[in-house]
């Protein structure tokens, strides 16, 4: 290989490697879904996907641009070990652990196994704002098909079912008592955003909130016996609604990888976290069973997590305080 050429890959390949490293650490920050790859969901939102409560593509990120702008090829060959046995250890454990495939994590590994390589070139330093542009266009795109397809799937929202769910007759007063200005959040528990939602709920404080939005589950072939064995959980709870929901999605969130990628087996462990919950299983039948019916005739389609405030647009892209309506303000 010619020494041009190999200059010429060396720049295409640290571009590439920045660009992905910065586009999946936005993905994780923003809960955003991968384009075109559900085993992306699964990889990046798993407890794997971050070291500290930091996204893993941060610290690529960091060592991408220190390998572009470290000067010295000895320490920057061992940047671009460090680099590749990252990418070594992460490819191993979505294979074997997480039993699924990332596409971009596997790209990501193959980009930094080429570069470290083709060490002997030095990465130029404009390498690296291209990079970061192209991962920013590439986040871009993501976030606008997502704002695509639930404006695609909610285009034909019939105005009347549309009420007819926040009407709220079906929904679960979980996090707080209705009012006529609570919204409906529609929900997956195998869905990565869902999962980081229910996360930040955990952790919230509730001083002060007096109401709550009207909880929907979209169930699925997939995640049915999670989604069961859950809503039973809740309701087997000797507790106040929102105490028992809490209490059990943080139990959930324990194995939050399972869930992404196993629903079936991460069911099994919260029946056996839970026992009581064999108990409430009908009931939870029969109230999935009428979030079905309701989600089935306002023909919301798959997006979630959905936001359906009372006076706008459906939303899948929302603030934590938006699912607590304000008290109305006293003349």
């Amino acid at each position: 290989m010619s020494p041009n050429v190999r200059a010429s890959l060396t720049q295409l390949f640290t571009i590439a490697g920045l660009a992905v490293s910065t586009y999946l650490a936005a993905l994780k920050f923003l809960a955003l879904p991968c384009l075109g790859s559900s085993g992306c969901h699964a990889v990046i939102h798993s407890r794997f996907g971050e070291i500290f409560h930091v996204p893993v593509g941060v610290y690529s990120t960091l060592l991408w641009l220190a390998i572009i702008y470290v000067r010295d090829r000895s320490k920057r060959g061992v940047l671009l070990v460090l680099m590749a046995g990252i990418s070594a250890v992460m490819m191993l454990i979505q294979f074997f652990i997480l039993r699924t495939v990332c596409p971009y994590c596997t790209l990501h590994a193959l980009l930094a196994w080429t570069v470290l390589w083709l060490h002997a070139e030095k990465p130029r330093p404009w390498t690296a704002p291209l990079g970061l542009a192209l991962a920013a266009g590439a986040l871009a795109l993501t976030r606008q098909h997502a704002e695509t397809r639930v404006a695609t799937a909610t285009a034909h929202l019939p105005a009347a079912t549309a009420a007819a769910l926040n009407a709220q007759a079906a929904g679960l007063y979980w996090l707080g008592p209705y009012t006529d200005r609570s919204p409906s959040l529609v929900l997956s528990l195998d869905c990565p955003a869902c999962l980081d939602l229910l996360g930040e709920l955990t952790q919230r404080s509730y001083q002060g909130v007096t109401a709550g939005p009207a909880i929907y589950f979209k169930t699925t072939d997939r995640n049915r016996a999670l989604t069961e064995t859950f809503v039973a959980a809740v309701l087997a709870q000797e507790t106040t609604p929102r105490d028992a929901f809490l209490a059990v999605s943080t139990v959930l969130l324990t194995s939050k990888d399972t869930a992404l990628s196993d629903p079936t087996t991460a069911a099994e462990h919260l029946a056996g976290i839970f026992p009581a919950a064999h108990n409430r299983r009908i009931h939870a039948v029969r109230i999935l069973g009428d979030h079905t019916a309701a989600l089935h005739a306002a023909a919301l389609g798959d997006t979630t997590p959905l936001l359906l405030p009372r006076d706008d647009k459906p939303r899948a892209f929302f603030k934590i305080e938006d699912l607590f309506p304000a008290a109305p303000a006293v003349p």
